[in-house]
């Protein structure tokens, strides 16, 4: 049984043997009067001493073959918490909510009002260890001889932890740090108390991070050529932040676009440099990335620029998503709508010289913002290599497909993380199989950006053609250079004279049609990298699945390694109870379009001075006073820019 008796009315079978003793059969037994027959989930209650409340004595184990339906006289069940579990796993997909636990009990268990919200709350995570192999600390403890499995099957796969001495000092200083945040909130909060911060256990290994990096990486981007990376730390759990974990991944685009986890690091703490020089130091050795003319493409989160700085013997270097720094210009309350289109032309300059005419058409206010910062890390036409994979969505995206996986508890991340890893590779290297197979020329990605270009060429015309160099007429306009050599670069856009082709990396209408007149197909002229050949290259390396997963043997050869000591950093659980809410109510326009309303500038000069700061409209404007603090404001705004660029 599964609920205390007193919340029910029990109706159904049940023997009773003598006062303050009841014993409840299953549904499954047919007479319950029959003493020779084999009694099946045999339930006893008997009366606490004090006779009010009754109180389960003995459970049986069940011998039917299966999960009785449900009787209308029914008003509970009579299968363990594990039974229920196992039925619920094999018929729910992660995540695992309560909802789906409850349509899914429906024949086996009735629904009563009764029934508390702890009891689903405990029934769900033990349908979620049930689908995940067992409770998280079984995975905790076997987490050593899981990375030396890894280990074995050719992963780069370690650990990092801290003694319980240096957790201790860390726990002291975020929680210092959460009081002086919550006594800005609220003045009147008491005096920091140092020992209300979460226990460290003395006896306990933290582990602080772990890393993982496929057999097959190094193989996979020998065809890229430079390399670009997509980096980015997500938050897993939402622990209500002391030490909560992220989950770090850096990907790549293969020959196709699809993107592939080339690291991860699951980091027992909040984003930061230390965090990034975890993920670097885990591609540091890796072939063909860690070189010059790589580039990491990243938001502008805490820590990334300064980890590549900072950290001996990492060459890539470093680009900002535009996507980020757009909405930064957004949230700006310095910054106005013109500021963020001229930006965008910045961004789509074809070369340097447009670059410095798009710049110096910049507002003060913006330039302001961009100057301390590198300029390579904002533009691309600073960076040759970025070509067609310039764009920081593909990370995203990523962690958008990792979603269940981060909800879960950090003892399960590593193993379904490593899991998902292969998988997707598995999957990713079958379409490019079948592409080989079929003669296709590109990726189904990649052909996409192509067929525009491809059929505007048919009304051009070659005039000329020398060498590699071909001239194009253009009756818009006029003639065009097109250097084949260049198709064959990272950025083939940059083949016509024109550039046309650059903002996207792809081949213009031009070169389509010069290539055209040589009578060659264009993947002749295109790198790899972009063309079917390369992909099939790119999945030589991996031979399937089951090669570089191990198996639940191969993780027990390894139990010597096995470490009850190991443990979490200590959340900080969140009070209970709705949070209050401190933010103001939205208007009707606000809710309509969805978008945060800015603080108000002045109307004489357009930006917030003491003028707008004292609600006074005879307080005149003092040029010199605004510039201070719009200089001020901005470093602040930049100061405050966190993982959201």
């Amino acid at each position: 049984m599964y609920h205390d008796p007193s919340l029910h009315s029990f109706t159904h079978r049940k023997s009773e043997l003598k006062p303050g003793l009841i014993s409840y059969w299953c549904a499954c037994v047919r007479d319950d009067r029959d003493k020779e027959e084999e009694k099946c989930m045999h339930v006893v209650f008997t009366k606490t001493s004090a006779g009010e409340d009754w109180v389960c004595k003995k459970v049986g184990k069940p011998i039917c073959n299966g999960l009785f339906t449900k009787q209308p006289y029914l008003s509970s069940t009579m299968y363990h918490p594990e039974e229920l579990a196992s039925y619920c796993a094999a018929r729910i997909a992660f995540p695992v909510k309560i909802a789906q636990v409850k349509v899914t009990l429906q024949p086996v268990i009735r629904l009563h009002k009764d029934v508390s919200d702890s009891w689903w709350s405990r029934m769900r995570k033990l349908v979620e260890q049930a689908k995940l192999g067992g409770p998280p600390e079984q995975f905790l403890t076997e987490l050593p001889a899981l990375l030396q499995a890894l280990r074995d099957k050719g992963w780069n796969a370690d650990m990092i932890t801290l003694e319980p001495s240096v957790m201790k000092w860390r726990v002291g200083l975020a929680w210092r740090a959460k009081y002086d945040k919550d006594k800005k909130r609220d003045p009147n909060i008491g005096p920091y108390d140092p020992s209300t911060a979460p226990a460290v256990d003395s006896k306990k290994k933290y582990v602080l991070a772990v890393h993982l990096q496929p057999p097959y990486a190094s193989s996979y981007m020998d065809v890229l050529d430079p390399v670009v990376s997509n980096s980015d730390f997500t938050f897993g759990q939402s622990y209500d932040a002391l030490m909560a974990p992220c989950l770090g991944l850096r990907t790549v685009q293969d020959a196709n676009l699809h993107v592939t986890i080339v690291a991860a690091v699951l980091y027992l703490g909040t984003e930061g440099e230390e965090s990034w020089n975890i993920l670097n130091g885990c591609t540091k050795d890796l072939d063909n990335y860690n070189d010059p003319a790589t580039i990491d493409t990243t938001d502008r989160g805490p820590g990334a620029l300064a980890s590549l700085r900072k950290m001996g013997g990492i060459k890539h270097g470093n680009f900002w998503d535009t996507w980020h720094i757009r909405k930064n210009i957004d949230d700006s309350s310095n910054l106005y709508k013109a500021d963020k289109e001229a930006y965008v032309r910045a961004y789509e300059a074809k070369d340097e010289l447009e670059l410095e005419e798009c710049i110096k058409k910049y507002s003060p206010r913006l330039k302001a913002y961009f100057a301390p910062h590198p300029r390579e890390c904002i533009y691309p036409c600073l960076n040759e290599g970025l070509g067609m994979r310039r764009s920081g969505s593909a990370v995203e995206g990523e962690n958008s497909a990792l979603r269940d996986i981060k909800l879960m508890h950090p003892s399960y991340i590593i193993k379904e993380l490593a899991a998902k890893m292969a998988s997707q590779t598995a999957a990713r290297k079958d379409a490019a199989q079948k592409a080989h197979d079929d003669g296709a020329k590109y990726g189904c990605r990649i052909d996409a950006k192509f067929i525009n270009a491809r059929d505007a060429s048919a009304h051009l015309t070659v005039t000329r053609q020398d060498n590699n160099i071909c001239i194009v007429s253009d009756p818009n306009l006029g003639d065009c250079h097109v250097d084949l050599e260049l198709l064959g670069k990272a950025n083939p856009g940059k083949a016509c004279s024109r550039k046309c082709g650059v903002p996207d990396g792809t081949p213009c209408v031009h070169a389509f049609a010069a290539v055209r007149a040589t009578g060659l197909p264009m993947h002749t002229y295109l790198h790899k990298m972009n063309t079917v050949v390369g992909w099939h290259q790119q999945y030589a390396g991996f031979s399937g699945v089951a090669s570089v997963l191990p198996s639940k043997a191969d993780i027990e050869k390894h139990s010597d390694r096995y470490d009850a000591s190991l443990a979490f950093p200590p959340w900080h659980k969140p009070s209970g109870g709705r949070p209050k809410s401190t933010s103001r109510m939205k208007s009707a326009s606000e809710i309509r379009c969805g978008k945060k309303r800015k603080r108000m500038k002045c109307t004489l000069c357009h930006r917030y001075c003491q003028r707008i700061a004292k609600k006074k409209s005879n307080i005149p404007c003092r040029p010199g006073e605004q510039d201070t603090a719009i200089d001020a404001s901005g470093s602040d705004e930049e100061k405050q820019d966190g993982n959201g660029g």
